[in-house]
Order: C-alpha cells, then structure tokens, then sequence
C-alpha cells in the first residue's frame, strides 16, 4: 500500500491522469511516452540522489520528446536530485543540460558548460557535431521556407 501511495505520489507530480488503468496495464497496451513517464516515476520512487536517463527520448514523436523532457526538467527541480543524461540528439541535450560531455568512440574529447559548447565549441569534432547540426537545421528551415511560397 505505501508503495502504491509513493507511485502515486510521483504521478501526480507528472500532472498524469488514469493511475488505476495505467497500473493494470501491460506494457504493449501503452504508448511509447507514458513507458519513459513510468521509467521515470520508479527511478523517482526509489528517491535516488543521481537519475542516470539514458536516450530518454529516443523513438519518441517530438511532441512526447518536448513533454518528457519538461518533465524531467520539472522532476530535477522539484526533488533537488542530479542528472546524467545521454543522449546523441544535440538539439535535446542543448535544452536540458548545465554541462555537456562530448565523447568520441569512448573518449571525452572536450567537456565544459552546455552554452560555451554550443556556442564556441574547442574541439574539432564538437566543431563539426555543432555544424552539421546547424546544416540539417538550416536545411529543414529552407524547407518549410519554400513550402509556405
């Protein structure tokens, strides 16, 4: 029963509805977004001091990464806890994180505050992840461009 109420508790937290139903359910029988929502909830219940969230986002529709992320943004403020998130998305990684570490085949290659990475990048391979990220943005950009002509 108390472990119920804990669950409970962090659901709430998330601003998420149907717990009974959702308890019940098998995982095939849930979305995509609301399994990373319950991975979170138990990493939550176990009141760790650090959430490891490895590619929590990953297979999921912009519209649930956007949710899960605020979530977890919302979850490390409310209980104080440290994060560690990987992730390849660098797009995802500059809206969460405080400190990026940028790891080429097992090897950090350069490591410092997530704005100073992003904007003036030292390494040579976070230089070309940065530009080949802001190609690939530039492009879709020029799509939507010509598309609203």
């Amino acid at each position: 029963q108390q472990q119920k109420a804990t669950l409970q508790h962090y659901f709430d937290m998330l601003g998420l509805r149907d717990f009974e139903r959702i308890l019940k359910s098998y995982p095939h029988q849930l979305s995509g977004g609301m399994l990373q929502r319950l991975m979170i909830i138990l990493a939550l219940a176990l009141q760790p001091d650090i959430i490891i969230a490895d590619e929590p986002t990953t297979a999921l529709d912009a519209i649930t990464q956007y949710e899960v992320i605020e979530e977890l943004r919302e979850v490390k403020e409310k209980i104080g806890c440290a994060m560690i998130f990987v992730s390849h998305d660098l797009a995802v990684v500059k809206s969460i994180a405080d400190q990026v570490i940028v790891m080429r085949n097992g090897d950090v290659v350069e490591a410092g505050p997530a704005h100073q990475l992003f904007t003036a990048p030292q390494h040579a391979y976070t230089q070309f992840l940065i530009a080949a990220r802001d190609r690939v943005t530039r492009y879709y950009k020029s799509l939507r461009g010509d598309a609203s002509c």
